[in-house]
């Protein structure tokens, strides 16, 4: 079956609905956060990668132009506001969001709207820093993303885009390696039961 941005999304809520049924909140909650700054490092690492091959440079141009995904029309709707010395996306649709709604998973699907965009950004290294001053998971009506850097053009192609089959495929590695090193005890029960509910849901 193709996966899409609402089989990501599903992954990552049944994991962190594992994970706060496993362990105490506290725990899970750092956990969490570990897994999902990991993964969002990955990712930032590898555009920086792609960028530096291509000779993109690092500059903001280069982070948007080696983004590794693109949802379907009208999966998610925003607005790029390009200003002299910042540049800001306001997400007012998001299927990420969306998803978690529709399948009641919200309070642990909105764990990933707090840190997945500081997490690539950082991986990636840029010069510029990127704020999340509020998102749709924290009962904002909009997701607002500001980089203290001007966007000369917005990218007409993004040439790295990966499958969702390969996002989810790295998020489930990541969150193996995180789980073994911190929980190694209930690592495995965790990625089971995920993978179990996560097939289950998806009907695959």
């Amino acid at each position: 079956m193709e996966y899409g941005i609402r089989e990501h999304a599903l992954y990552y809520a049944l994991l962190s609905k594992q994970i706060f049924s496993t362990l105490s909140h506290n725990e899970a909650e750092l956990l969490l956060k570990d897994i999902t700054m990991e993964y969002g490092r990955r990712r930032g690492r590898r555009m920086r990668r792609n960028a530096e091959d291509a000779g993109y440079g690092h500059d903001l141009q280069a982070f948007f132009k080696t983004g590794e995904w693109a949802g379907k029309p009208d999966e998610n709707r925003s607005e790029l506001i390009r200003n002299n010395d910042s540049t800001e996306s306001l997400v007012s649709v998001c299927a990420w969001y969306d998803t978690w709604e529709n399948y009641g998973l919200l309070p642990f699907g909105t764990c990933y709207c707090r840190w997945i965009d500081p997490a690539i950004a950082e991986g990636f290294a840029g010069d510029f820093t990127l704020t999340v001053p509020c998102t749709k998971g924290n009962g904002s009506p909009q997701c607002r993303f500001v980089w203290d850097q001007a966007l000369p053009d917005i990218p007409s192609e993004k040439p790295f885009l990966l499958p969702f089959r390969a996002h989810v495929q790295e998020l489930k590695e990541t969150a193996r390696e995180v789980l073994e090193l911190r929980f190694p005890e209930t690592a495995d029960d965790i990625m089971k039961r995920t993978e179990e509910s996560f097939r289950a849901l998806c009907q695959i």
